[in-house]
């Protein structure tokens, strides 16, 4: 399971969706962008990214994690093949993505088109909702710290998200973060500069090269040979 940031416009240029979806590879990523589209909307960017921290990268395994859970109750419960004859798994992955978008204290996490959860970005908390961005603090299904202890296929409850398992699930958290640290850079050494430095001066009807630091000295003797000549 890949991430990948969607970003859409609509015709006047005004982005519409700023998000991270779950797909196998790019084609998926591809198809599942396009879905859900209000009517003059376009996707802009469609591209895999990396979790920028820890943090994410638990945000991340809990969505992939809502995808892979709804899916696998929706083919319990109705079998890998469809009596259409279509692929129940593909089926239910384009028809019910993953969507997560951060808000200001809040991360929505959505499937298909409904709000189902919120977290909170503070705490890593995990809530169902009352409504599309009004968090339900009665119903709290554990933390991003605790998702084996979770099955998100919540079907089993029509009035509940997730159900709490009576025992820790063995479960690998889908994406990890590695931290790399940036490669130290040098300061460029400045260029060294000379001991005396020269310039020209037009004297005499032409170029005279001479020292400044001569010309300093000079200039500090002028007092004395002035008072010299008084005397």
């Amino acid at each position: 399971m890949k991430a990948y940031k969607i970003e859409a416009r609509n015709e006047s240029g005004k982005k519409t969706r700023n998000c991270y979806q779950f797909a196998k590879d790019q084609a998926e990523s591809d198809k599942l962008a396009e879905r859900l589209l209000f009517t003059g909307e376009h996707v802009t960017l469609n591209v895999e990214v990396q979790p920028k921290d820890a943090a994410e990268a638990a945000l991340f395994s809990f969505g992939a994690q809502v995808q892979e859970d709804r899916a696998a109750e929706l083919i319990k419960n109705f079998g890998e093949t469809h009596e259409k004859g279509y692929d129940n798994l593909q089926l239910h992955i384009q028809s019910w993505p993953v969507k997560i978008a951060y808000g200001r204290k809040y991360i929505n996490v959505d499937v298909g088109g409904s709000g189902v959860f919120m977290v909170v970005k503070e705490t890593g908390d995990i809530f169902g909702i009352k409504g599309y961005g009004t968090i339900h603090k009665g119903h709290h299904y554990g933390t991003l710290s605790t998702l084996a202890d979770w099955d998100f296929g919540y079907s089993h409850n029509p009035y509940t998200r997730a159900t709490k398992l009576s025992a820790p699930r063995d479960l690998s958290p889908a994406f990890t973060y590695t931290h790399t640290a940036p490669t130290p850079t040098t300061a460029p050494t400045p260029p060294s500069r000379p001991n005396t430095r020269q310039r020209a001066s037009r004297r005499a009807g032409g170029g005279v090269m001479y020292d400044l630091r001569q010309e300093q000295t000079e200039t500090n003797q002028q007092p004395e040979k002035l008072r010299n000549e008084a005397t």
